[in-house]
């Protein structure tokens, strides 16, 4: 994903959000994350660390960033509960964010 500091511009953001929506997801399938859970008793639950909740902090605040920036970019004059605006917005930062590898 980029760095939210760097400058979006629309015609960069539509880019992103057309080859967002030309993908094929019967052929590609849809990036998705399956979590297992150990429960037989050896050991419990880990504990949640500062630094992994420090890490997961500032990677959810780049990726808020990033969602702003591409709003802004796509949709300046949108009202905030446009939902397809919303749901445009969220799969096209979704998928920079997935570095595109679906795709490569």
């Amino acid at each position: 994903m980029a760095h939210p500091s760097e400058a979006l511009d629309a015609v960069q953001a539509r880019n992103t959000l057309r080859e967002a929506q030309d993908r094929a997801l019967h052929r590609e399938g849809i990036p998705m994350f399956a979590v297992l859970v150990d429960e037989r008793g050896s050991g419990g639950i880990p504990q949640v660390t500062a630094e992994a909740t420090d890490r997961g902090a500032e990677r959810t605040a780049a990726v808020l960033a990033r969602v702003q920036q591409y709003r802004t970019a796509l949709a300046p004059t949108r009202r905030d509960s446009d939902m397809g605006v919303l749901i445009s917005v969220l799969a096209v930062a979704a998928y920079e964010d997935f570095d595109r590898s679906v795709t490569r």
